[in-house]
């Protein structure tokens, strides 16, 4: 997976991809100083009718006779 990483001494921004359970640490490039993963707001949205809110769909409504 793509993480974001950023470095808290120049402030370079980077995206690495390494797996989540990935313990190493990741050095700047510029100033070799440990970078920090960025958490970001996932781009990934539920929308239509038949989505919740919460991201769940809705329960499809059945006519009884």
């Amino acid at each position: 997976m793509l993480y974001d990483y950023g470095c808290p001494s120049c402030g370079h921004e980077q995206e690495i991809n390494h797996k989540h359970d990935d313990k190493t640490q990741h050095h700047c490039p510029k100033c070799d100083t440990i970078m920090s993963k960025i958490i970001r707001a996932s781009a990934f949205n539920l929308r239509g009718a038949g989505w919740h809110s919460g991201g769940f769909k809705a329960k499809s409504k059945t006519l009884s006779s």
